[in-house]
């Protein structure tokens, strides 16, 4: 046991006597180690806050966001070419049905692109159903509207 620290105390002198010896080389060492640290510490720092900013902004999504789009996000009974000649949607038209025909206790909101509107040939909202209505339950008002 004795000669472990005997072996302990004359190594720690060597080491000391080479950085007192060596102080260009000592300060260049540690200098070279400090800036290694705070680099990782940067660059964790950096991409903890990017993940966290794209976390908050996917995680607004539902809250904020619409989405208007020609196309179903699903299976649809309508053909590929009928859907392709749908005309795109401008925001004045989603400004326009959602003034235009308030939901339930005249809430505005509407969900994603699944709540559906029955406007006439002139442009006027005649109706809105719920995102949960299904097409088949639509029909005969569609059929009403067309007639009219």
């Amino acid at each position: 046991m004795l000669i472990y620290l005997r072996v302990l105390k004359e190594s720690f002198y060597f080491a000391i006597s080479a950085l007192v010896n060596n102080k260009l080389r000592t300060f260049l060492s540690l200098l070279g180690v400090t800036i290694g640290i705070f680099s990782i510490i940067a660059v964790l720092a950096a991409v903890d806050s990017l993940k966290n900013e794209i976390e908050g902004s996917i995680s607004s999504l539902d809250n904020s966001t619409i989405f208007l789009a020609r196309f179903s996000f699903g299976p649809s009974d309508i053909p590929r070419w009928k859907r392709e000649q749908f005309p795109n949607v401008s925001f004045e038209e989603y400004k326009l049905l959602k003034d235009a025909a308030p939901g339930i206790l005249g809430s505005k909101r509407i969900k994603w692109n699944f709540t559906k509107f029955l406007v006439n040939k002139q442009g006027k909202v005649l109706k809105r159903y719920s995102p949960s209505t299904k097409p088949a339950q639509i029909e005969a008002d569609i059929t009403a509207a067309l007639i009219a």
